[in-house]
């Protein structure tokens, strides 16, 4: 069974940005146990939790605030600004069921480790 819908995705070539809702966590009112933002390193398969911080919503894109950088996006294209560089990264914005399988199996083994140490 799959424990979670991928909601947003964000891809580059050696990046890409998740919105991510787990399966499961209906019950509980912490919405940041139910609702992962993640950011792959696709040359290392190492995922990093975006720490969420706000959204706003404007006529022609989004925006995401997160404590590590800001993530602005439409239906074509993102852009993710680390606040530790501040070098833009620029992302596709691509449906949901583009994740492949093995990136998907990444970010189920990330959950499964954050669930094995009860994070």
């Amino acid at each position: 069974m799959n424990q979670f819908d991928i909601l947003f995705f964000f891809d580059s070539l050696h990046k890409s940005v998740f919105e991510v809702r787990r399966h499961g966590t209906e019950e509980i009112s912490d919405l940041s146990k139910s609702f992962y933002w993640l950011l792959l390193d696709k040359n290392t398969k190492t995922i990093h939790r975006l720490d969420f911080v706000s959204l706003s919503k404007f006529p022609n894109y989004e925006k995401r605030e997160f404590n590590q950088g800001t993530l602005k996006f439409n239906s074509t294209s993102a852009h993710y600004i680390p606040y530790d560089t501040l070098i833009q990264l620029d992302l596709e914005s691509l449906q949901p069921y583009e994740v492949t399988d093995t990136v998907r199996q990444v970010i189920a083994n990330y959950f499964n480790e954050i669930d094995r140490q009860g994070i």
